[in-house]
């Protein structure tokens, strides 16, 4: 495709116009359609914070991201989910993902973005969930606060 103007069709009919970026061949770009409206999506953080070490040398901050998504189609869709967790060069600062309680069939999209991806496929009438369930820990004494 070449950089520029676009006309943009849906099922429906023609949506609007948008613009193409410069995109070397092979690559991957993304251009919105607008809202869907038959896809709702709920998103919510949980937090909790605390100590651990046997004489608390270390805070803990834990968060789990949730993405619940609900497709009121009448069709099956695929819909790819990004979300972002920290990232940081400061060596005392810890991240570490809870695999085990994070929904599987993540990948980073660049190494060391902290950016992470599903690509999912949600059939008509169905509700998904996606926990991505991360910790960061930090020295006690360390003025860090996420």
């Amino acid at each position: 495709l070449l950089a520029g103007k676009a006309n943009l069709f849906r099922e429906s009919g023609f949506v609007g116009e948008s613009s193409i970026p410069y995109v070397p061949v092979g690559s991957e770009f993304t251009i919105s359609f607008g809202i869907e409206n038959n896809i709702r999506v709920v998103y919510r953080v949980d937090s909790k914070n605390y100590n651990a070490g046997i004489v608390s040398n270390k805070k803990v901050f834990e968060k789990n991201l949730i993405i619940v998504l609900e497709n009121f189609d009448k069709s099956e869709k695929k819909i790819n989910v990004v979300d972002q967790i920290p990232v940081s060069d400061i060596e005392e600062a810890e991240i570490e993902i809870d695999q085990e309680k994070s929904t599987a069939g993540f990948r980073e999209k660049v190494k060391g973005s902290g950016i992470y991806e599903w690509s999912i496929t949600i059939s008509p009438n169905v509700k998904k969930e996606l926990n991505l369930k991360y910790r960061i820990k930090v020295p006690a004494d360390s003025s860090l606060n996420f």
